[in-house]
């Protein structure tokens, strides 16, 4: 399955989900049409609270593309695909807002446009054959006096025709192999992401196949490094390498308030690819389990770590070691017995790892 048809798939799946009953045929027409803006993750959605970008997809879907006046009917098609979508969904995929208006201003027409082409470029070839046929007719009720001359001329336009099939082929464009980043340095996001144009399809399969190449190879819970690329008051947007950016609650980088755009951070691939295609991380559980290979390791060498102690509990301390809770008898605390462990607590110490309960 392509990267397209997957896109089709996910949307006629949303649009099932949701209950708006849309056309098959007409979403796939559309997400084409669409071209590079459904892997653009800026673009594939439409912010319905942002009456901008609103005024955005009225000026270069509707009135652009589709040939629409302005007018009250666009904006009561535009309140109506809100609607349908929900107002609680913000972000709207911008292919099943614009098949929604599409069959709200009835201008399926559009996208039946282009079987009506390809049925008239067949008409020609008839006529083609028919002229060709003529003179065959003709040649044979003339004289043999006139024989070699249209044998001759036959000649003739049968070498023409070679040399404008060669001159043909010479025209004729030359695959080649797709560098993604000039790809997307040299291609006008702006026009394909209001869906202005089509897109051939052959060079997205041949840029999905190059971005492959680039692309490094994670397996699902393997533990790795990230880059933080974006920073917001509740997400952070780490890069792997990979086809798209995981999205990490800020919540699991609490213990690191100065983190910061450029920080490398370990994190788990939870997920290559959830039920929308997005990445999946996790720093917490990649947090876990690094802490417990450290602990592990100083079980088995004897390695003096340090320790935080967090509070006191019944027979001991609990200690936090490399983000574990770890439990601190306290018959172990010192050598003479122990009468304040208040003491003790929310100070670092070093430790010991005697004993791991599996």
């Amino acid at each position: 399955m392509s990267k397209l048809q997957e896109k089709i798939e996910l949307y006629t799946n949303e649009a099932e989900k949701l209950g708006l009953g849309l056309n098959a045929e007409l979403l796939a027409a559309v997400t084409k049409g669409l071209g590079p803006s459904i892997y653009k993750e800026d673009a594939e959605k439409v912010s319905s609270s942002d009456k901008k970008e609103l005024e955005t997809v009225k000026k270069n879907f509707l009135i652009k593309k589709l040939g629409l006046e302005d007018g009250e009917n666009l904006d009561k098609a535009i309140e109506t695909a809100i609607e349908k979508i929900g107002k609680s969904n913000r972000n709207k995929y911008r292919a099943l807002f614009y098949t929604i208006l599409v069959e709200e201003l009835g201008m399926q027409s559009v996208y039946d446009a282009k079987p009506a082409e390809e049925k008239v470029t067949e008409a020609p070839k008839e006529e083609v054959k028919e002229e060709v046929l003529a003179p065959k007719v003709e040649e044979k009720a003339k004289k043999e006096v006139d024989a070699p001359t249209a044998k001759t001329k036959v000649k003739k336009e049968a070498k023409e025709e070679a040399k404008v099939e060669e001159e043909i082929k010479e025209d004729a464009p030359v695959a080649e192999a797709v560098n993604p980043e000039e790809f997307l340095e040299n291609f006008d996001w702006h026009k394909y992401e209001e869906g202005i144009e089509a897109v051939d399809e052959e060079n997205i399969k041949a840029f999905e196949a190059a971005l492959e190449g680039t692309l490094g190879l994670v397996n699902e819970r393997e533990v790795i490094e990230g880059l933080v690329v974006r920073k917001t008051d509740r997400e952070v947007i780490i890069d792997i390498n990979s086809k798209s950016e995981g999205v990490i609650s800020l919540n699991e980088f609490r213990y690191n308030p100065g983190l910061k755009v450029g920080d490398i951070v370990e994190v788990l691939v939870d997920k290559r690819e959830d039920s929308t295609g997005q990445l999946v991380l996790s720093h917490k559980k990649a947090r876990v389990i690094k802490a417990w290979e450290r602990v592990n390791n100083a079980h088995e060498t004897g390695e003096v770590v340090n320790g935080f102690v967090k509070c006191r509990t019944r027979g001991g301390m609990i200690v936090d070691v490399f983000g574990i809770e770890a439990f601190l008898p306290g018959s172990q605390i010192d050598v003479k017995p122990i009468r304040d462990y208040d003491q003790y607590v929310e100070k670092t110490m070093e430790f010991k790892v005697v004993k791991i309960n599996h």
